[in-house]
């Protein structure tokens, strides 16, 4: 029994909007890719990639795996503890790997598969846990590159200060709408269809859907305020944050780069950042793109480098990814074939 794949989810044909939305983001990614790659000396790129060693490329293939180890433990806080750390631990490592190899996130859609296939777990949960993680990763990502620039900074004083008091509150803020996500959706759903029953014709059906989808989307996060799943959450993703920082801080090493803390964690936090643009083909063009901007304008360093540096930290991030990838897989397989 093979592994369900993220495009096997989609039973209906595309429809138009996505399509154009789909053709958008692979024209912006070609578009990007094919820009980037004019600026890159590759006859540096080369000797950048012949000059890491084996064991520096298996030092970041580990560390890898734990960052997907630690987002299974996070998916099964989020779950509710219902699914065994053994089968998260293999369908984190696999639905990552789809999410960075098919295009336009359909990976994501795996996961959901994943469990349902699996563990016959509902869509509804599966759909929650993984929101869930994404809302908490995306908020510690942006925090984070927002505390880099403050630390970047070489003025001290009441300026730095206040920036901190600012991002203290702002991370009370992040805290409270993730927290509450879930009530808020709810909220807007019945609102949408408020207006729905005191609409007609298209625009009614219009709201009335969106209310649907909004309160569906609120039952799937409803899980977010029990405290026994938040304040694990929090201090799993946190972990999970610090492994992925592991991990990228490698091989900006490896590449060269050594600048200083602020500036790597900002830097860092934008190529996360990057990696999640929804509408990008794979990321290809959009996580260069990310990783050339952060170290142009914040480490200083020139297009052509920082050019090649975003081409070869994608690389490596692909090559742990499939690496991941097939152990997952191959474990899962193990799971069928011990009919658990």
């Amino acid at each position: 029994m093979s592994t369900p794949q993220a495009t096997h989810a989609q039973s209906k044909a595309t429809p138009p909007v996505r399509l154009l939305w789909q053709l958008l983001g692979f024209v912006i990614s070609l578009a990007l890719a094919g820009y980037i790659a004019t600026k890159v000396n590759w006859a540096d790129f080369l000797a950048l990639v012949s000059g890491i060693s084996a064991w520096s490329l298996a030092l970041a293939v580990g560390i890898y795996i734990m960052l997907n180890f630690f987002r299974a433990v996070r998916f099964r806080v989020l779950l509710a503890r219902d699914i065994s750390l053994g089968l998260m631990f293999p369908v984190s490592m696999y639905h990552n790997f789809l999410v960075r190899v098919l295009p336009f996130r359909l990976g994501e859609v795996s996961y959901i598969a994943m469990l349902r296939h699996y563990a016959g777990y509902p869509v509804a949960g599966a759909l929650g846990s993984l929101l869930g993680a994404r809302l908490f990763e995306l908020a510690l990502v942006a925090l984070a590159g927002l505390i880099g620039l403050a630390f970047g900074w070489e003025d001290s004083g009441t300026g730095k200060e206040s920036t901190l008091l600012v991002l203290a509150g702002l991370l009370a803020a992040l805290t409270g709408s993730i927290y509450f996500s879930g009530a808020v959706s709810n909220a807007l759903g019945g609102l949408f269809g408020s207006f729905a029953n005191r609409t007609d014709g298209g625009l009614s059906r219009l709201l009335g859907k969106l209310g649907l989808k909004l309160d569906e989307l609120g039952l799937s996060l409803k899980t977010l305020r029990s405290p026994d799943v938040f304040v694990p959450t929090i201090g799993v993703t946190l972990i999970t944050y610090g492994s992925s920082l592991a991990f990228n801080w490698l091989l900006l090493r490896l590449a060269g780069v050594n600048a200083g803390a602020g500036t790597m964690l900002t830097v860092i936090s934008i190529g996360m950042l990057a990696a999640n643009f929804p509408i990008s083909f794979a990321g290809l063009g959009v996580i260069e793109g990310g990783w050339t901007l952060g170290l142009v304008t914040l480490a200083g360093l020139e297009v052509g480098e920082a050019a090649s540096i975003g081409f070869f930290i994608h690389a490596c991030q692909l090559l742990s990814a499939a690496v991941s990838g097939l152990l997952g897989y191959v474990l899962l397989q193990v799971r069928v074939g011990d009919g658990r």
